[in-house]
């Protein structure tokens, strides 16, 4: 399997990107924290992901997922097959993307996709049970779909295709709305803490600060063009 992996240490707990290289080249996050672990959106052949993790004797307890495109959801199945009883997070607003994934990743990709089986809604009591069991919280995104959230853990947090560095997610895609991905991208710029840094769904990370400056150029550009 063709990927690269790469991170470290972080303030007492171990943080890896896992990237496919196959088109998309989508990230999957691996977290871990005293022997606990959970995965951020396992896109295309991540199924490997597992022998990371079992070499490091890791317990995987959980999968997020910021949204239900195929490429951030097609390895799911598989490592739940591979984990038993490992639930995977997900938005209810996203639950058609989800029973379509398989659908779009033959279409788009030209690949298979399974549906995960066991799915827990990032509704009231969903996301309290990752802020019991990490301290993750949960910001709910639209924008790049209805129902993309970005998560908050520590001093990461994981933006998925709301905000990649320098450049919006796209919404040329079904469910995209490019008005509410502008104000979702506010609202979490507004909400991270200087020191922050942002792990998005595709490339490199970034800091909430870099973003924030970013951000004000393009309200800045954005203003003067409504000058002329």
């Amino acid at each position: 399997m063709d990927v690269q992996v790469s991170g470290g240490a972080r303030d007492g707990w171990q943080l890896f990107c896992y990237v496919p290289q196959i088109a998309w080249q989508e990230n999957c996050y691996v977290a871990a924290v005293d022997g606990d672990c959970f995965l951020v959106d396992p896109g295309f052949d991540c199924e490997g992901v597992g022998a990371f993790l079992r070499e490091r004797g890791w317990h995987l307890r959980c999968i997020l997922l910021t949204h239900a495109h195929h490429d951030h959801v097609a390895s799911v199945a598989a490592l739940q097959q591979a984990f038993p009883s490992v639930p995977a997070y997900l938005h209810p607003l996203d639950r058609r993307l989800l029973m379509h994934a398989p659908l779009y990743a033959m279409r788009f990709a030209r690949r298979t996709c399974e549906r995960p089986q066991d799915i827990r809604w990032l509704d009231e009591m969903g996301a309290q049970e990752l802020a019991e069991a990490f301290g993750i919280h949960v910001l709910h995104t639209p924008g790049h779909t209805h129902g993309g959230v970005c998560y908050v853990c520590r001093d990461a947090c994981f933006t998925g295709d709301t905000l990649l560095a320098g450049k919006l997610g796209r919404t040329d895609l079904p469910e995209g709305d490019r008005t509410a991905l502008e104000a979702s991208v506010q609202r979490l710029l507004e909400a991270m803490p200087a020191g922050q840094t942002l792990f998005p769904g595709h490339h490199a990370p970034w800091t909430a600060d870099e973003a924030r400056a970013w951000w004000q150029d393009q309200s800045i550009s954005h203003e003067e063009q409504r000058t002329f």
